[in-house]
């Protein structure tokens, strides 16, 4: 592999003295001497990219949450390395789960990150395709090769920030800044502070994004902070032409006048007839110094959208005057009806120069994500030779045949059901010794589930879909007090819908006194773990009854408990 490891930066980065074929009448064209013109050429620009254009972000890329705020996607756009190869993402990516860090090559690396920011890294990544039979390999062998490179990417999570983009320094700044010495022009002057060696840069993969976590949850996503970005040369010729008028405006003769340009809140989306997330703010400048009390006029020019200081007062225009820095902002912008429109407010002034913001209207999501209705052995059940009539008949029934039974409002995906260790845990907890009750040593084993396919005779009777998972119960746990713990943890399409959109399960269920961090402590294990008395005495009523289960947002947490008493 070409792009993931140490090695390769000293066979990509490094200088090399370039090596292509010399051609002669006879000359035999073997795969070595094929592969040396196609890497003559791809080094060849993958230099001139590193050295003269430079690395970053060329178009897109963006980052979107998800609606459970648990997720994120990079649409799709086109970036050059640290080592100057172009990555191109055709599409928009799967969701993936921010918090969960990974290595060089992408791979899972470490625990979850559940509060802190973590950078989301584009990376090069090639893959081999296309296998087709060899007649000879290299030790005289039939054999199957692959004939294709695919040059596709990989995103890479790693704690912490990134240094920020740039290559020169402030200090450096400063230097090429001041009035250089008598006798050295600046051009000299620039030279010596930028001069140096060709480097190998240490990293290849482009930093696109910071996240900030919260307890799991995603708070914010930051695309500018730390992102590199290369401009093309029409951006940096209109760059120009704007210092230029910059200078004109402030060195030129006195004929500069009142400006009003887009400050911020420019091309956001939101669903139809909903308030845009962040205001609009326009600023007013003359000779580039900001204008204060300089009254600007928004207006509701394409749309049929509705502006105003708030919710309860909103029109078609709205006049307030500039800050201290020149800036006038409209604090609610109300998207018009139709989803799909374009919609655009004019902020003007006396003067008559004037912007034009613009914005997206979405149609509103409606989500109604699958729920559980009901659980077998139901949530507080108890089974056993000396419980209630049900109760009893219930446990001949779990011993003669462990098993659980998951009633879904819908069908849910088979693919899902038949991997039910990523989403669906059965735990057994028991006291060693119950005599000492404070001092009683508890154990928590993990039961192994398999998936057993649907019924149409479902135990409870409830409608829905049922599907059954096998249990493997060792039998010792029937003789003696045994509570069982049922998990679900519903996130990054683990467990959902069989029929489109496919959503993710609703998995909120509190049927125990459990808490966050005692579950999440029994999920990954996988032998048999001390406990402690205040997770099994947890194992209680919770408060929550089915089939009401969920909260409307796909994903959560569900927890249900039973008791086999001997």
């Amino acid at each position: 592999m070409k792009d993931c490891g140490p090695v390769t930066r000293d066979l990509i980065a490094r200088l090399t003295s370039p090596t292509r074929n010399r051609y002669y009448y006879g000359k035999l064209l073997d795969a070595y001497h094929l592969e040396l013109e196609q890497d003559y050429g791809n080094s060849k620009r993958w230099l001139l990219n590193r050295l003269s254009l430079g690395a970053g972000v060329l178009c897109g890329l963006g980052v979107r949450i998800s609606t459970d705020k648990k997720r994120v996607r990079v649409l799709s756009g086109v970036a050059i390395d640290f080592w100057g190869r172009e990555i191109i993402v055709p599409q928009d990516s799967q969701p993936f789960d921010p918090a969960q860090p990974t290595d060089d090559c992408g791979r899972p690396s470490g625990d979850s990150i559940r509060q802190g920011v973590v950078t989301l890294y584009l990376c090069y990544h090639e893959c081999e395709a296309e296998p087709a039979p060899a007649m000879v390999d290299e030790c005289g062998e039939s054999a199957c090769e692959n004939g294709l490179v695919r040059e596709r990417y990989r995103l890479r999570v790693s704690a912490g920030t990134p240094r920020p983009p740039g290559v020169i320094t402030e200090e450096q700044c400063k230097r090429i800044d001041e009035e250089p010495p008598q006798g050295v022009t600046r051009r000299t002057v620039v030279c010596q502070t930028l001069g140096g060696p060709c480097a190998v840069p240490d990293e290849s993969c482009v930093p696109i994004a910071t996240i900030e976590l919260r307890d799991g949850i995603i708070g914010s996503i930051d695309t500018c902070t730390f992102r590199p970005n290369v401009y093309s040369n029409t951006v940096l010729l209109d760059l120009i032409l704007c210092l230029a008028e910059r200078v004109d405006d402030c060195c030129g003769p006195v004929t500069a006048t009142k400006a009003i340009a887009v400050r911020s809140g420019d091309n956001q989306a939101g669903p139809a007839g909903q308030p845009l997330p962040k205001p609009l703010i326009a600023r007013v400048t003359l000779a580039g110094a900001a204008v204060p009390n300089e009254a600007v006029t928004f207006e509701v020019v394409a749309g049929s959208g509705a502006i105003g200081a708030s919710t309860s007062s909103l029109g078609a225009t709205f006049t307030t005057n500039t800050d201290g820095n020149g800036d006038a902002t409209l604090p609610v912008w109300q998207l018009g009806p139709t989803a799909g429109s374009g919609q655009q407010v004019k902020a003007s002034i006396t003067s008559g120069p004037s912007v034009v913001f613009n914005a997206k209207a979405e149609d509103i999501p409606v989500a109604d994500p699958p729920v559980v209705r009901v659980i077998w052995p139901p949530n507080g059940a108890q089974l056993g030779p000396n419980a209630s009539p049900q109760g009893q008949q219930w446990f001949r029934r779990f011993i003669e045949s462990p098993e659980l039974q998951l009633t879904f409002d819908r069908q849910m995906r088979t693919s899902h059901l038949q991997a039910p260790e990523k989403w669906l845990r059965l735990f057994a907890l028991l006291a060693r010794d119950r005599v000492a009750e404070a001092n009683a040593s508890i154990v928590a084993i993990p039961i192994a589930l398999g998936y057993a396919g649907p019924t149409n005779t479902p135990i409870l009777g409830v409608s829905g879909v049922t599907e059954r998972f096998r249990a493997e119960v060792p039998r010792e746990l029937f003789r003696q007090i045994t509570r069982f713990l049922v998990q679900i943890d519903a996130q990054g399409g683990t467990i959902t819908e069989a029929n489109p959109p496919g959503l993710l399960l609703d998995a909120e269920f509190a049927g125990t006194k459990l808490v966050l961090a005692q579950l999440e402590k029994l999920w990954p294990i996988t032998a048999p773990t001390p406990s402690d008395l205040a997770t099994f005495n947890a194992l209680t009523d919770g408060g929550a009854t089915l089939p009401e289960s969920g909260d409307g947002v796909p994903g959560g947490r569900f927890h249900s408990w039973f008791e086999v008493l001997p």
